[in-house]
């Protein structure tokens, strides 16, 4: 029984240990990826759009988030070209990212509008447009939360104009949740698609 207690406690010990030594190799390999990153972005004539934080710390606090939601966690990036407004340009990064999030399941969604609305003999190509022109719209309403800007690199490509990237943590779970609002609201507005309401949702949930 002694024993079994020192070898517990010596397990106990050396947890600490791993957990730091775990820590340091994550540290070590963020360095690298960031020195790489802020070499490309410098060669690419990119500079840090709306903070006063440096790339590097930017960088780092944008890997943690990542690394802190695990599999729910999901790097987006936003992107505008050709803007003649900084503002603009930013706007519509983030347009970008949300058009992104709401086309993950959009294979899915036309499937189901496809194959219930053909067998009704409805103008498919029509309403298949209307609706997920109107879920894309409560997407971007609903998905603001979910979607955690973590910083946008921008560029002048010519005098006046300019393009930005902007990188975004996206919770998958939140998300998802937040597209099912979305698909709910579309619904609502559509009368030709309320009666296969609860497959809509369903594409989206799974």
């Amino acid at each position: 029984m002694k024993k079994l207690t020192i070898y517990i406690l010596a397990a106990l010990m050396a947890l600490p240990a791993v957990s730091f030594a775990q820590k340091s190799n994550v540290e070590k390999m963020y360095k690298k990826e960031i020195k790489e990153k802020i070499k490309e972005y410098n060669a690419g004539g990119w500079q840090l759009f709306g903070t006063s934080r440096t790339i590097n710390t930017a960088l780092l606090k944008f890997y943690e988030k990542l690394d802190n939601l695990g599999n729910d966690g999901q790097e987006i990036v936003g992107v505008a070209a050709r803007c003649q407004s900084k503002n603009v340009a930013h706007q519509m990064a983030f347009t970008s990212a949300v058009n992104q999030i709401a086309q993950m399941i959009n294979g899915k969604l036309q499937a189901t509008l496809e194959s219930r609305l053909g067998s009704d003999g409805k103008d498919v190509a029509n309403e298949i447009d209307t609706f997920m022109a109107a879920y894309a719209r409560k997407v971007e309403g609903n998905i603001a939360g979910e979607l955690e800007e973590a910083f946008s690199m921008i560029r002048e490509i010519e005098p006046g104009v300019y393009e930005m990237q902007s990188f975004y943590v996206y919770n998958k779970k939140a998300g998802s949740q937040a597209r099912i609002r979305a698909i709910k609201s579309a619904v609502d507005e559509n009368a030709v698609t309320q009666k296969y309401a609860a497959e809509l949702e369903k594409a989206v949930s799974e």
